[in-house]
Order: C-alpha cells, then structure tokens, then sequence
C-alpha cells in the first residue's frame, strides 16, 4: 500500500511539475501593458502627446477579449524595409487563442500561421486614427504567443515566440480597407521575428508553394 501512495504522489507530483508555470509574458493589469519611460526624449514627448489614443486602442482590444504582452502598447520608430525610420505606435498583443505544441509543429509552420491567418484578424481592431496624425506615421504591430510541449502541459508553461511587422500608414490602409492582403504587405515590410527561442532577426517574408 505504501508503494502505491508513494507512485501516486509521485505521478500528481510529475503533472504539477508539468503545468509549472512559465514565461506568461501577458500583461494583467493596464498599468503593465502601457510602455511609459523611454530613453529617446522625442518618444517620451510623441508618448505624452499620443497617450488618449493609446488608451483607445487598449479600451478596444479588450472589450474584444485580447489580451496584451508586457509593455506592448507605446510608441516607436517604425522602419521600412529600406531602412528609413519614423515615428509610429507600438501594439505588441498576446491572444489567449494563438497557442502552438512544439511537438506537432515547427517554427516556420507557426510563422506562415500566425502571419496568414492572426494577423488579418486582430489587425481589423485598428482604426486610421489610430496611426495616423499628430506626429504618427504608422504602427509597429506584434503577435506574442507560446509554444507548448502538450504531452506535459497544455495550459501553460513552454516559451515565447513573436513576430513584429512594422507597416506605414499608407500599408495598413492598405490592409484595413481591402486593398491588399496583410501577407502581401507583409512581403516589403521590415518584419521581426524571434522563433524556436533563438535571438530576434529580421526577416524576408517570400510566397512559398504548396
């Protein structure tokens, strides 16, 4: 009897070590989402100038059930893929929905998926206003989301991965009123990607077959 209570606690034992958890990296209050201190004075002042509209944006994604990463609405340089920068906002979200098992998938497959299918859709939260005028030219849009090893844990736990495209004003009209498709804007965007927990790097989106 001893021996079968101690393979018992044992086994609860293994499954709390594999929900343990991990690099939540999601903002749960307002006072963590918003990025406030800046070290570059012209962001800290386009901050100050643009913080109501900031506030809209997280008012919405809320109410749309969205949650944000860690300091992921503020302000930035937004880069085109020619290198030339200029001031934008900055929304970095991490949707409770967009969740990946590493067993079952590569980084590139949850690239192609998180950039052809969740980024059409949360972008769509977005209004003009939002990245455009009074001094902002753009918005630097981010996808957070962790990878899991579900044969542990499916619920929490695993690392995180991104991916970051950086669009101009005119870009996410573009996408917003149905002119071009985000991956097809995405293609001579500056993109950001941080996969399979290596360092960040910047990335050449291209149409693959199959």
């Amino acid at each position: 009897m001893r021996t079968l209570a101690g393979l018992l606690v044992f086994a609860v034992l293994v499954a709390l070590a594999g929900c343990a958890t991990g690099p939540v990296q999601m903002a749960k209050t307002e006072a963590e989402t918003f990025k406030t201190r800046y070290d570059d004075p012209q962001l800290a002042k386009l901050y100050t100038q643009n913080e109501a509209r900031l506030k809209d944006i997280y008012a919405r994604y809320r109410k749309a059930g969205v949650d944000f990463y860690f300091d992921g609405l503020g302000v930035t340089a937004i880069r085109d893929a020619t290198g030339r920068k200029y001031p934008g906002i900055m929304v970095n979200i991490r949707p409770a929905a967009v969740v990946f098992d590493e067993n079952t998938t590569t980084g590139q497959q949850r690239f192609a998926k998180v950039l052809r299918g969740d980024f059409p859709k949360y972008i769509t939260y977005l209004n003009r206003s939002d990245y455009a005028g009074d001094g902002i030219y753009g918005v630097a849009f981010g996808i957070y989301w962790p990878v899991r090893d579900y044969t542990q844990c499916d619920t929490s736990g695993g690392f995180i991965e991104y991916v970051i495209v950086y669009l101009s004003a005119d870009d996410a009209d573009d996408v917003l009123e149905g002119r071009k498709s985000f991956y097809d804007v995405a293609k001579t965007a500056e993109v950001i990607t941080s996969l399979d927990l290596k360092p960040a790097v910047s990335v050449r989106v291209v149409e693959q077959g199959g």
